[in-house]
């Protein structure tokens, strides 16, 4: 994975541990596969976000001591988690992104304001359901 870990408290707390390992690896990529709603042509995709949901449950401040510490670390980055990172990691670094909001913001801007100044001169009426009792 590319992280130094101390594995020895995992490996030694319980027989199998490869196997439960493993099997905890395989219900994270199932999870994470539904999670993106993920076709066979994505299994890369899942398999990279995968990765990246190991890689930040190790770097944790938790240490993982047993199966239960992992389970319970991988709970706290899901898929959704992973997503926000990249999409600020994106907007944080990306130069032309930054220079079409600026662009953009201002034409936005208006086309809100004149949306709601029609609707203001249109006059907006609030349609109440009443019930007829017999």
């Amino acid at each position: 994975i590319g992280v130094e870990i101390d594995f020895l408290p995992i490996v030694f707390s319980q027989d199998n541990i490869l196997y439960e390992l493993f099997s905890i690896s395989v219900q994270l990529f199932n999870t994470t596969w539904h999670e993106m709603h993920a076709k066979s042509s994505d299994f890369n995709k899942v398999v990279d976000v995968v990765k990246e949901q190991l890689n930040m449950v190790f770097k944790g401040e938790k240490r993982i001591m047993n199966t239960e510490d992992f389970k319970s670390a991988l709970k706290t980055v899901p898929f959704s988690k992973i997503q926000e990172q990249r999409l600020k990691s994106l907007e944080k670094d990306s130069q032309p992104i930054i220079q079409l909001r600026k662009k953009l913001k201002p034409e936005l801007q208006k086309l809100v304001n004149r949306q709601r100044l029609t609707i203001l001169e249109a006059g907006w009426c609030s349609v109440t359901w009443t019930t007829v009792l017999p």
